[in-house]
């Protein structure tokens, strides 16, 4: 054997390592691009969901102010007694420093699709979504079926100057539920301040 095949040899051998390894390089660099696509894909589905989540828990806060403004306009010489009314109660003789009886007190309540108005509901979002808690689930406008987002509403104190409550919010993610709890929400019923 000559020196000049066996040159040859090695420099074939060389290449081929060479195309080989550049070939690994391309894949793993394609794998990689393609992961950080995936994820980037994953982190802004879940980004909107959370936002969503978000939106639909001030939305409820938002509307426990609206009732509570319409209430003052509806009831200004009983506001104390009556700042939590729901819409179909009625406060026409309130016993004075008592919240009445169809007004948010403690417990769940859900909002009337497309109403905005608050009714309560003995589910419990607590345990997760069931099948039997469309009474959560939300219609967002303009669609006329229901999301993947259901939202509950639990208020945890109410009385005559106060009430707290909190959010929560899940949807169906495929078989994964996503879940979204806003913190205690206070709203005070003193006009001079808001």
């Amino acid at each position: 054997m000559n020196s000049q095949s066996f040159k040859n040899r090695i420099l074939r051998g060389e290449t081929l390592v060479e195309v080989m390894v550049s070939l690994f390089v391309i894949m793993i660099s394609g794998a990689a691009a393609t992961m950080i696509v995936m994820t980037a894909l994953d982190t802004t589905v879940t980004s909107e969901r959370y936002l969503v989540a978000q939106n639909l828990a001030e939305d409820a806060a938002e509307i426990i102010k609206n009732l509570r403004d319409t209430n003052w306009l509806r009831y200004p010489l009983f506001h104390d007694e009556c700042w939590l009314m729901l819409d179909n109660g009625n406060c026409s003789s309130p016993n004075q420093g008592q919240l009445q009886s169809g007004s948010l007190t403690e417990g769940n309540y859900s909002l009337e699709d497309l109403q905005f108005e608050l009714h309560p509901s003995p589910l419990d979002l607590s345990n997760g979504i069931d099948s039997s808690d469309e009474d959560y689930q939300v219609t967002l406008i303009p669609q006329t079926e229901p999301s993947d987002y259901y939202r509950q509403i639990a208020v945890t104190y109410a009385d005559t100057d106060s009430i707290e409550f909190i959010v929560t919010i899940e949807w169906l993610d495929g078989a994964k539920v996503g879940h979204f709890s806003s913190d205690t929400i206070p709203i005070e019923n003193k006009q001079d301040q808001e």
